[in-house]
């Protein structure tokens, strides 16, 4: 299983029709075995660390080099773009915070750094306020998260172009670009997946949706969400969100090492779609244990309840 999910970090299967079927039966493996969320939860941990040591290794070499972007090159290592590094370096960071460990912090950033991708970094910043929003059994941590939120929604374009000027990197300036743009709704700035949410909202809204295996006209490697309600409408969606918050609410029951997993790839899933379908069936999965661990209590309210009756004659 390990292997699997390490594969699955270093394999750019965006071209690969064969890998994206065999991928589909990962699920169905896991739900039927006796797999549950913290084992596979850690297992997918172990996945994104060694696929992230072995971009490293291969950045060291030479190999696994983005020049695009960059001149010195970014650390992008066997995915497709050094954005889609954004969920290995999410999951590592997160449970870096999580287990108070410096030198996964440190491993976590400086692969951040070594992208140079300003996805990489805002989905390091949106975890981890919504980890200490979540997370939070105190109210003043989640008051004091909540005005972070709001000063960095209204200061975050002029904190990063002061920064921009005095640094001359050019990622503060592309994130800068980035937000306008989602602010403007594609008006100012430039960031290309604002552009295609625009063109999907003209043209692809419906409440039933086309159905998964509907052509649709040029690429088509969207976020999860837009995925969800081009298959199955905003009445599909509107269920894809309640079983979301339903597994969420369950994880953060009963395991936080999984629940916060599970946010990272919601993260990534919502603001990226870099990998395609090989990183949003691993958010399918999370959904596939909660509703496995749903037939198992109705089952097992169900023979306590046949029990009690054949007790009682």
């Amino acid at each position: 299983m390990i292997f699997i999910l390490i594969y699955i970090f270093v394999h750019n299967s965006i071209e690969d029709i064969t890998f994206k079927y065999l991928l589909m039966l990962l699920p169905a493996i896991l739900i039927s075995s006796s797999i549950f969320e913290d084992t596979f939860s850690k297992y997918l941990y172990i996945g994104a660390l060694g696929s992230l040591i072995l971009s490293l290794i291969a950045f060291l070499f030479g190999f696994g080099i983005d020049y695009s972007y960059a001149n010195s090159g970014r650390l992008q290592g066997f995915v497709s773009e050094p954005s889609a590094l954004s969920l290995p370096i999410m999951i590592v960071f997160i449970i870096s915070i999580l287990n108070k460990s410096i030198y996964l912090l440190i491993f976590s950033i400086i692969s951040a750094y070594l992208t140079k991708s300003p996805t990489v970094w805002l989905s390091i910043i949106i975890i981890f306020l919504i980890y200490k929003f979540v997370i939070s059994n105190k109210y003043g941590i989640k008051f004091l998260s909540l005005i972070l939120v709001l000063i960095l929604f209204y200061n975050i374009v002029p904190i990063l172009n002061f920064i921009y000027n005095y640094t001359d990197m050019r990622i503060f300036l592309r994130l800068s670009d980035g937000i306008q743009s989602l602010y403007s709704f594609g008006v100012i700035g430039y960031n290309p997946r604002v552009d295609e949410f625009i063109f999907f909202i003209n043209n692809y809204i419906s409440l039933l949706g086309y159905g998964v295996d509907t052509p649709v006209n040029g690429m088509r490697v969207w976020p999860i969400h837009l995925e969800v309600i081009y298959g199955f409408g905003l009445l599909g969606w509107l269920l894809f969100i309640i079983l979301s918050y339903l597994t969420l609410s369950r994880l953060k029951k009963y395991s936080k090492y999984s629940m916060v997993l599970f946010l990272s790839i919601f993260v990534y899933s919502t603001i990226n779609s870099a990998q395609g379908i090989t990183y949003t069936y691993i958010y399918y999965t999370y959904l596939l244990f909660y509703i496995k661990s749903l037939n198992i209590r109705i089952l097992r309210e169900s023979n306590e309840k046949n029990y009690v009756t054949i007790s009682s004659r």
